[in-house]
């Protein structure tokens, strides 16, 4: 389990109310566009590292399971999320800590982080125009 080749490079810098990410690269476009490794899930916990799941059950058993027990991460990561951005969150309200998920605070539920509009925003764009494009591509051919 490891980071992304793109991603190797990365470094956190956390103050009061904010944290930012910097040194990551964009992951390669020709696998983004390509539909088996979106539903792979390469940079995660792989099976070898996992000798507690399944252990009664022979390893081509494993195997198969372990591909469909956490489908789409590359997809989530990498295609429409933002794992491969460089990117400041700020924390508005709740614990300061902007590395915390803020429903974990104590009272629950009642923090807020901001990230900036134009990081979410072009990334789930350029997902829906390389789709569009390739399924044009397909149907004019």
């Amino acid at each position: 389990m490891g980071l992304a080749p793109w991603c190797k490079n990365e470094v956190w810098e956390t103050q009061h109310a904010w944290a930012r990410v910097t040194g990551r690269q964009r992951c390669p476009e020709y696998l983004k566009d390509s539909y088996l490794w979106r539903f792979a899930n390469d940079y995660e916990q792989q099976l070898s590292e996992a000798p507690w799941y399944m252990p009664k059950y022979p390893t081509w058993v494993r195997e198969v399971c372990w591909r469909f027990r956490n489908p789409f991460q590359n997809a989530n990561l990498f295609v429409y999320g933002v794992a491969d951005r460089n990117y400041t969150v700020q924390v508005i309200e709740g614990d300061p800590n902007p590395m915390t998920v803020q429903r974990d605070t104590m009272p629950p539920g009642l923090g807020y982080q901001s990230y900036p509009a134009s990081l979410l925003a072009p990334a789930m764009i350029a997902a829906l125009a390389r789709r569009r494009a390739a399924r044009r591509c397909r149907s004019r051919s």
